[in-house]
């Protein structure tokens, strides 16, 4: 019973890393154009393959990894699913901490690394 709780928590974490959004940072032109069209590409072959929701995860992240608002969501009403619309409207939100929260953790590395060096630095004059 243990290797089997084992193995489906193995499993679980390797579905979630698998999900996991490499939102870029920092965020200069061309690697957000080639993250939004990573992440619209993904979200267009899972939506051929039927899956509504791993659609709309990654078309959420693409549009929220490239700085587009709830507004933008709002105007492809009218240009795809309503059920992708429906799911998209319900991941955008859940998406947009997602990358609020992963860009703070990234911020703060950076912060602590450069507190580092200046303090490397510091030392190495003193």
């Amino acid at each position: 019973m243990e290797k089997l709780r084992k193995k489906r928590a193995a499993e679980r974490r390797k579905r979630e890393e698998a999900m996991k959004i490499n939102f870029p940072y920092p965020p200069t032109m061309d690697s957000v154009n080639r993250f939004f069209v990573d992440n619209v590409s993904l979200s267009d072959e899972l939506l051929s393959c039927g899956d509504i929701d791993g659609s709309a995860y990654y078309l959420a992240a693409a549009l929220v990894g490239s700085g587009q608002t709830q507004e933008c969501v709002e105007a492809l009403r009218s240009t795809i699913p309503p059920e992708l619309y429906n799911a998209l409207l319900q991941k955008f939100p859940e998406m947009k901490l997602q990358f609020e929260m992963e860009i703070a953790k990234v911020k703060a590395r950076y912060d602590r690394n450069r507190h580092t060096e200046h303090v490397l630095f510091d030392e190495a004059y003193d």
